[in-house]
């Protein structure tokens, strides 16, 4: 079953891949652009494709989810008119390509547990890093975009795994981040 899913999200990340990958850009770079929409479909695959049959309720919380961070994402890059690294356009702060990819990661963490959200929160995070590697975003842009569609998951997605969950925190002052952790027995 879990090849499926796999065979199912590379597909999808070839698929809904953008046509500015045509571009010559750095591996890093067009991984970056790639992934940041291959993480929500593989959300979406592995959640149709349950082993238990589909989850419709967590595809229409993925949906609602994702969609609610976009909103918020855009408004913030038209409202703010921060500058970027490479100086393209003013529409740095916060990163889409990292709230997109955090929006799938976070869902599958919030919903199915852990297992599922740890290998796409590092997915998510090298997604970001692309973005800052690439001088489309600064680090602040990168942590807002993941703690938007962070915050989003946790309020709007309910869990299926109640007995571990891992919030990742970060302080973008102090330069450091941790994770809480609740477990139940």
């Amino acid at each position: 079953m879990i090849a499926r899913h796999v065979i199912l999200a590379g597909f999808l990340m070839i698929a809904t891949a953008p046509g500015e990958l045509l571009a010559e850009k750095s591996g890093f770079e067009t991984y970056g652009d790639v992934a940041a929409y291959a993480i929500p479909s593989a959300a979406g695959v592995v959640t149709v494709l349950r082993d238990t049959g589909p989850d419709w309720d967590g595809f229409l919380q993925l949906g609602i989810s994702g969609g609610l961070t976009f909103g918020i994402v855009q408004g913030l890059k038209h409202g703010t008119d921060r500058k970027r690294p490479n100086g393209e356009d003013d529409k740095s702060f916060p990163s889409s390509h990292t709230s997109t990819a955090f929006s799938g990661a976070s869902y599958l963490h919030y919903r199915y547990g852990w297992q599922y959200g740890t290998p796409a929160y590092i997915a998510a995070a090298a997604v970001g890093a692309s973005r800052v590697d690439a001088d489309k975003h600064f680090v602040g842009d990168v942590i807002a975009g993941a703690a938007i569609a962070n915050l989003t998951a946790f309020f709007l997605v309910d869990s299926i795994d109640q007995n571990v969950v891992i919030i990742p925190v970060i302080n973008a002052k102090k330069h450091n981040f941790g994770l809480l952790a609740s477990f139940k027995f």
